[in-house]
């Protein structure tokens, strides 16, 4: 008997068109807008973005993606990511004018040995292998190319599920925004070079599996040990999602120039890192959803009298574009 639950992806759908009514939009009953790239697409082309990835079989949660940015994630970041958190690099192994085959395994140098140990083949990896192996015989030259990992596409994955992760907490009051707007730069923009604070690591050892669960935080410095009241704070600086041994930093939703990642250098210049605190702001963002989604949410920085904004309402023309996919965000249309 068919179950008439509806599917995680068309409850995801729903959520997204609830809250664009809930700031006072008119969502198209069989369309959506994708957190990701603010484009109005058919039903059709929803899915399931998971963060982390489910390959990485750490404790994964979704959000609404279109079908061409899960892709474009997985294909272009999440399978590097993956090799790296595993160690594994990629292996191309070929005789001289007959092709490569291409495999992945662990890479390992010890003294003056050099070992690969593969990873599980597929069937069609198997009867490659097999094949170029028949043709080998005494005096052929085997050529082998070994790729290390890319670290670059691991950070860039940390960061489109730490995207994710915000946009299911705060909705389109995060996602629609100027700050969200500078993460969409770098996620949609494979060009775009990461800053270099984009990272902060807790601890020295790698970053491994499985991944914790992501937290939502507030980047602030105090010179507490642990911070009870917003007095204690002296600086603010930005949002980000705690992975347990690292944070991914994000811009306030109204730090359109990612104004963050810059403070954060010059922070780091001054050898005041040590000061940093990761506040939970996780009962606050509980708060926005579901009836509470036309509420904003802000800090004020006691240094600079600034202030941030960690969820921003979408006003007038702006709630107009969204909801009609005629988002004004320069980067939302832009693809790899």
């Amino acid at each position: 008997m068919a179950s008439s639950q509806p599917s995680a992806r068309a409850r995801l759908v729903d959520l997204s068109r609830r809250r664009l009514r809930q700031l006072g939009a008119s969502p198209d009953p069989q369309r959506f807008v994708c957190p990701m790239c603010l484009r109005l697409l058919p039903d059709s082309e929803a899915s399931e973005g998971h963060f982390p990835a489910r390959a990485l079989k750490s404790r994964a949660q979704s959000e609404l993606q279109c079908r061409d940015c899960n892709q474009a994630m997985n294909e272009q970041y999440e399978k590097s990511a993956q090799d790296f958190l595993t160690g594994k690099w990629g292996i191309e192994i070929g005789l001289p004018d007959t092709g490569r085959v291409h495999l992945r395994g662990v890479v390992a140098v010890e003294s003056d040995t050099f070992s690969i140990r593969l990873a599980e083949l597929s069937k069609k990896g198997e009867r490659e292998l097999t094949s170029m192996m028949a043709r080998v015989h005494d005096g052929s030259t085997l050529k082998l190319r070994v790729h290390e990992p890319i670290r670059d596409a691991l950070h860039r994955s940390l960061l489109a599920w730490s995207f994710l992760g915000w946009s299911k907490c705060a909705g389109y009051l995060y996602s629609a925004s100027a700050g969200a707007a500078r993460v969409r730069t770098l996620l949609l923009d494979a060009t775009q070079c990461l800053p270099p604070t984009l990272i902060l690591r807790l601890g020295t050892a790698p970053l491994s599996l499985p991944l914790s669960r992501p937290e939502a935080v507030v980047i602030a410095a105090s010179e507490v040990d642990t911070v009870t009241t917003p007095s204690e704070v002296f600086a603010v600086f930005g949002l980000g999602m705690h992975w347990g041994q690292a944070v991914v930093v994000l811009p306030f939703a109204n730090d359109g120039d990612g104004r963050v990642y810059e403070r954060l250098a010059e922070f780091h210049a001054a050898g005041r890192m040590a000061t940093l605190h990761f506040l939970s702001i996780q009962d606050e963002l509980t708060a926005l959803e579901p009836r509470g989604t036309q509420r904003a949410a802000f800090l004020e920085d006691q240094s600079t009298g600034e202030v941030h904004w960690i969820a921003r309402r979408p006003e007038g023309q702006e709630l107009t574009a969204l909801a009609s996919g005629h988002s004004h965000d320069p980067q939302s249309r832009r693809r790899r």
